[in-house]
């Protein structure tokens, strides 16, 4: 699931991150943990890669968060499980 737009043109907003935590947790249970994968540089942004497990499932969900170097503001998320 990648990140929705936003109407103002952003990437994603808090309210849409919520929402997808929550989606997650309805169907995967709570978070049980955070293995880091690798953290990518780049000019403007840093992408962080993670994997999750979650007290539902026992199946790993994959993170991929991208964050604004400048203000570490986030600018897109995917995520697959």
């Amino acid at each position: 699931m990648s990140s929705p737009r936003d109407p103002r043109g952003l990437l994603i907003t808090e309210e849409m991150y919520i929402n997808m935590c929550t989606d997650i947790e309805n169907e995967m249970g709570v978070l049980e943990g955070i293995e880091p994968i690798e953290c990518l540089m780049r000019k403007d942004s840093k992408f962080t890669l993670c994997k999750a497990k979650y007290t539902k499932s026992e199946y790993k969900v994959f993170w991929a968060i991208g964050f604004d170097r400048e203000t570490l503001k986030v600018q897109d998320v995917s995520v697959q499980w």
